[in-house]
This record gives C-alpha cells, structure tokens and sequence, in this order.
C-alpha cells in the first residue's frame, strides 16, 4: 500500500507582530489562499487521515479555514510545536513517528524546512513559480511514498501534484 504526503505551507502572513513571529497571524488574502486550497482540495477528493499542524499562530489559522472550507468533519489535527521552522531532520522524524494506520498526512508549516523535504522525498525536480519557490504561501505539494513513514529515503517519493492558488 502506498502512502500520501502533502505538504501546506501556511498561507499569507501580515509582516510583523509586535509579540514576535510565532504570533503573526494571517491576512485577508491569506484567508482568502487557505480557503481557496481547502475548497480545491475537496474538489481533489482530498481528506488526510491525519494532520500535522505547526503551533504558530499563522499556520493554525491556516489549518482551521482549510479545514472549513475543505467540509472535513473532525479531523484528526495535531498541533506540533516542532513543526514550528522546522528542518529536514525534524520533519523526517515526525513524519516516521506519524500513526500507523495513517496513509495520508498533512503537514501545515514552514519554510525553508518544507520545500527541503519536498525537494528531499521528490525523484523528480520540483516545479517553482516565478520567484523561484516551490511552496510559496498556501502551496500544496502532493506526493506518493512508499509503504512505511520510517524509511523514507532521498527520491522515493512520486510527484503527483503542485498546487497554486495565487498565479505567480
């Protein structure tokens, strides 16, 4: 059985917080980008079996106007302080202790750490967008792995999908 990974960078953020960058909560086009990829994720038939979502304001903002605008009810969400600017490393490690019976898992995070185990899973080269990303703000990237989250390598991983609701 092969297993999903998608990968959600937070949508788009006000600048600064006064209580810091953990605090920075969403803008109104950044409501309007999760909703846009919620809504395109349901149209995909998408439903993670679990979801893993960075505790940062931004990113839990993002994953509550996915959540509503994709109709999913009671998903299985864990906030993951470690998910928070998290590496390659980190990401890998939370990803091989995901659940069992999980077969699609979403992370909601950050960048570079993202694009890193993308770029990292991916056998093929990453499509980027006209800045040069490969997940900017509320970007999907959708891949097939092979059957275990624990022994994950460099290229086993299949691109099915890059999503982009912004047009850069």
């Amino acid at each position: 059985m092969s297993r999903e990974l998608i990968l959600l960078r937070h949508a788009k953020t006000e600048w600064d917080h006064p209580q810091g960058d953990f605090a920075r909560g969403l803008t109104q086009q950044g409501i309007e980008e999760a909703n846009a990829t919620g809504a395109w994720l349901a149209a995909q038939h998408i439903s993670p079996d679990t979801i893993y979502c960075s505790t940062a304001h931004r990113a839990q903002q993002t994953c509550e106007a996915l959540v509503r605008a994709a109709n999913w009810q009671n998903p299985d969400i864990n906030f993951e302080s470690r998910l928070y600017l998290a590496e390659l490393a980190m990401l890998r490690q939370i990803l091989a202790a995901s659940k069992v019976p999980a077969t699609s898992v979403l992370f909601i995070g950050h960048n570079p750490g993202l694009e890193q185990l993308a770029a990292f899973l991916s056998a093929q080269a990453l499509p980027r967008n006209t800045v040069g990303d490969i997940l900017a703000t509320a970007n999907v990237v959708r891949l097939s792995l092979p059957d275990n989250w624990e022994n994950l390598t460099a290229g086993s991983g299949t691109l099915l999908k890059v999503f982009r609701p912004q047009n850069y």
